[in-house]
């Protein structure tokens, strides 16, 4: 019987075994824990290395921001049970807009002459950040 190369020779535990771990191994899913439930402040603070230009910045951000709004208002319809064609389009045109108004707002900052274009992508950086712990 040959044996197999590539299985490890030793599988760390991270968390119980339980039968919902079994599962995981099995399915070949990975869980990860909530970042309230960790010991370390630091492992939910993300440094960015940023190697995009400003523009490309702004476009993840927009996304982020608008998905983000798009989640909150959709599920508050659905609390309501307000579910229909209009809101939907509503919902979807209100996360656009909330979307380019924070844009705007970053890029009018960046008209003022004491705005060096590091802070503009410090700016979109730091809300990229704060947008992003918010979306699943």
């Amino acid at each position: 019987m040959e044996e197999n190369k590539n299985i490890p020779r030793r599988i760390y535990k991270y968390r119980a075994f339980s039968s919902s771990t079994l599962d995981l191994l099995v399915s070949d899913h990975v869980y990860y824990a909530d970042p309230s439930t960790f010991n370390d402040p630091l492992d939910t603070r993300p440094s960015l290395k940023i190697d995009l230009a400003v523009a490309e910045l702004e476009k993840i951000l927009s996304r982020f921001v608008e998905r983000r709004a798009n989640v909150e208002m959709s599920a508050a319809a659905k609390t309501i049970k307000y579910r229909g064609r209009k809101t939907m389009d509503h919902i979807k045109q209100h996360s656009r807009r909330q979307a380019e108004q924070l844009i705007a707002e970053i890029s009018y900052n960046a008209t003022n002459p004491e705005y060096d274009s590091d802070d503009r992508q410090g700016s979109v950086r730091a809300k990229l950040l704060e947008h992003r712990k918010h979306v699943s």
